[in-house]
């Protein structure tokens, strides 16, 4: 189970963060993200998805990641994933810990 809990955890962090992402503007619903048949769908619409990760993002200031995210759709990128746990160059930025 313990083994589950990460990816589940960061998978979760992920659904909140691209739905506050992608939303489209004030009065207007956020991307949609669904599954039909084989394949993915964006606002009941047939996708390929085409991502980045992004490490260390919860440490990121609010004009880095704006920027960040702003470069990431001008090159027809559609998702990113958001590491939950990222520790690294002595600098622990993790949305979680050992506890969850």
């Amino acid at each position: 189970m313990k083994r589950l809990h990460r990816p589940l955890c960061g998978l979760l962090c992920l659904l909140g963060l691209i739905r506050a992402a992608v939303q489209a503007g004030p009065g207007k619903p956020a991307t949609r993200l669904g599954i039909e048949g084989t394949h993915f769908t964006l606002n009941d619409r047939p996708a390929f998805l085409l991502g980045i990760s992004y490490y260390g993002a919860l440490g990121a200031p609010k004009e880095a990641i704006e920027r960040d995210l702003a470069e990431v759709k001008s090159r027809g990128f559609n998702w990113v994933r958001v590491w939950a746990t990222w520790a690294a160059f002595d600098n622990d930025v993790s949305a979680v810990d050992a506890q969850g």
